[in-house]
């Protein structure tokens, strides 16, 4: 990997000397007046990667390099003209080093990708009074299905009068709602007229428009539309079937397959991009799925399902594999990956940890930081230093929390209108951990001036444990507890476990699937501990106790002693009589022979009372 960087003509001072001290993980640097016209002269092999300290100009050079083989997600192109802007050669040599070690960071933890087969049909739907230029381009590539209130007959394109009001489904299967339609079934239908020609009343349009004043219900268009079976005067208004949807300036997210155009200029844009989708291409999956971490389903029990409460595409699926996402659905939004606490969700191709990851090196070199989603965020502020990513919502909250907590100035998101309200709750949960350290302004939404006082650092000069999201949280968040609990707890993907006064036997049955080691068991004292930082409130622990008395409350209490183990429950332990050895507890032992009362007469109750291997010999002797 080497690093490029470029001072904009010398508009802005760079130390070079304090650079070298600086360090960026001992990558090359190379530094340019003026960059973006020295990109031809740029010479040699391509290198594994690149970091480049400007934004402007470098398109040709990026193609370049991906021309030789360097993928996009080891690229990383930052604009350091806001960062650098009213500092001093030595203050930008600092950020610039910053820069290179965040970039470092994000391209050695980037998410490998996966593919995934598209399996669309032909039929395009194009919805809106502005679709005709969008279903005129289509004509010669699909069959294409143009949908609007005053629809007219366009050569080579099914016409359909309608409203549409909304869309479900997904690439290759879409249902699009549709009011104040025709009689007719749009797809079905081959244009012949034979149905107009039959009225006596001319009751029918030219787009099979129905007057029901003129209609007099004889049922001759029917009679003369028989053969098809594409008319019937009954049929209520519905959904129409479609594999690609075009809903010019239509109310929907974007997703494969659906295409939501605002202006005229979208329109060869759109075009491309639907003709790209057909059966046989591979597409990239916007996130990947870590089964084993999931923290929905365990041992046949149900728990945590944030990641499907947060997708806005109804994509995710949750069953006892755990979470997949449908990716003919997915709008690449990262909301569901930004919601899952454990990581079994992450977002493509830069994720929760590799963005943490960064953001700690940033935060460290003290700049204040954006990140903005490289499809339509708002520009950054004078003085920030933007990071983009494809959508917000994989970052969620932890990594602007732990740029504060290495020292960053303030952190801000900017995001596009699709990954706005996926990213916002992560927002929301950064801001109020700030706030309970009385630095709730230093996290900042869209272009909201910076208020109040700037977050003072609290994490020490070591990495975090990237690879384990649950144990990063619990490092950055243990010292800002105090001692002294607070009132109200702190909301989120948290939770506490709690055991009823009597009834818990330790048998140990809630730790065994807790998908993150908040739960621990001691089979020497017997007893069960908890760590309040580490519990995700997925509720698997309640569902998988036999005595049914845990409890599992929402929140994470804001006191030090959240961060440390305490005990929740404790047994007797139960020693084998013929060996001595300890394999449970003497409540478990009772709570199962009380359960089996005299039910099961054949089953001898001394035999529960020896460990597994001296039942089976006792079982066999007996035999």
């Amino acid at each position: 990997m080497e690093a490029v960087l470029c001072t904009c003509n010398g508009r802005f001072p760079l130390d070079r000397s304090q650079l070298a001290r600086e360090g960026g993980d001992g990558l090359p640097v190379r530094v340019w007046d003026v960059f973006c016209r020295s990109v031809s002269e740029v010479r040699g092999p391509a290198p594994d990667a690149v970091f480049l300290g400007c934004a402007r100009g470098t398109r040709e050079y990026r193609a370049a390099l991906e021309r030789a083989g360097v993928p996009a997600h080891r690229i990383v192109a930052w604009d350091l003209a806001d960062a650098f802007y009213g500092r001093s050669g030595r203050e930008n040599a600092r950020v610039a080093a910053g820069a290179i070690r965040a970039a470092t960071a994000l391209v050695a933890r980037a998410v490998p990708a996966k593919r995934w087969a598209v399996d669309v049909g032909p039929r395009v739907l194009v919805a809106g009074e502005g679709g005709e230029p969008v279903a005129r381009a289509l004509a010669g590539h699909r069959d294409v299905l143009w949908v609007a209130p005053g629809v007219q007959p366009v050569p080579g394109v099914r016409v359909h009068p309608g409203r549409i009001v909304g869309v479900e489904g997904g690439l290759g299967g879409f249902r699009v709602e549709v009011r104040d339609g025709g009689p007719a079934d749009p797809w079905a239908c081959v244009g012949c007229g034979a149905c107009r020609e039959a009225c006596p009343r001319d009751a029918l349009d030219r787009v099979l428009r129905l007057d029901p004043d003129r209609c007099d219900g004889c049922g001759r268009c029917e009679a003369a539309c028989a053969r098809v079976g594409a008319l019937d005067l009954g049929r209520s208004p519905g959904g129409i079937e479609a594999d690609q949807v075009v809903w010019f300036g239509g109310d929907a997210v974007e997703r494969p397959g659906l295409f939501v155009p605002r202006t005229l200029h979208d329109v060869a844009a759109v075009v491309c991009r639907v003709v790209a989708l057909e059966p046989g291409v591979e597409a990239w999956a916007s996130v990947v799925e870590r089964p084993g971490s999931c923290g929905h389903a365990r041992a046949g029990l149900a728990g945590c399902s944030l990641c499907r409460d947060r997708c806005p595409a109804a994509a995710v699926n949750l069953d006892a594999g755990g979470a997949a996402v449908a990716h003919d659905r997915c709008t690449g939004c990262g909301g569901c990956a930004g919601a899952c606490p454990t990581g079994a969700l992450d977002a493509v191709p830069w994720g929760g940890g590799a963005v943490g990851a960064a953001l700690e090196r940033l935060g460290r070199s003290g700049v204040a930081v954006s990140l903005r989603c490289e499809h339509g965020g708002d520009a950054p502020l004078p003085g920030e230093l933007p990071v983009g990513l494809p959508h917000l919502g994989g970052a969620g909250w932890l990594p602007a929390v732990v740029a504060l907590g290495a020292g960053a100035r303030r952190v801000r998101y900017l995001p596009c209108p699709v990954c706005a309200e996926a990213v916002r709750p992560g927002f929301r949960l950064a801001r109020a951990v700030m706030e309970r350290v009385g630095r709730g302004g230093s996290v900042l939404w869209g272009s909201a001036p910076a208020t109040g006082a700037v977050a003072r650092p609290w994490l020490d000069g070591g990495d975090l444990s990237w690879g384990d999201p649950v144990a990063v949280r619990a490092e950055l968040l243990a010292p800002l507890l105090p001692e002294t609990p607070s009132e109200r707890p702190l909301g989120g993907p948290f939770g506490s476990v709690d055991a009823r006064a009597r009834g818990c036997t330790a048998c140990g049955a809630c730790v065994g699937v807790c998908p993150t080691g908040a739960l621990r068991a001691d089979s020497s004292s017997p007893e069960v501990s908890f760590v309040g930082l580490r519990c995700t409130g997925c509720g698997l622990c309640a569902a998988a106790c036999p005595e049914s008395v845990l409890v599992v409350e929402p929140g994470l209490a804001w006191q030090a002693g959240e961060a440390r183990s305490r005990v929740l429950a404790r047994a007797d332990a139960l020693a084998c009589p013929a060996c001595n050895r300890v394999f449970g507890t003497r409540q478990a032992l009772d709570a199962v022979l009380a359960r089996l009362g005299s039910g099961f007469p054949g089953v001898d109750p001394e035999l529960l009372g020896l460990c597994p291997d001296c039942r089976a010999v006792e079982a066999l002797r007996d035999a």
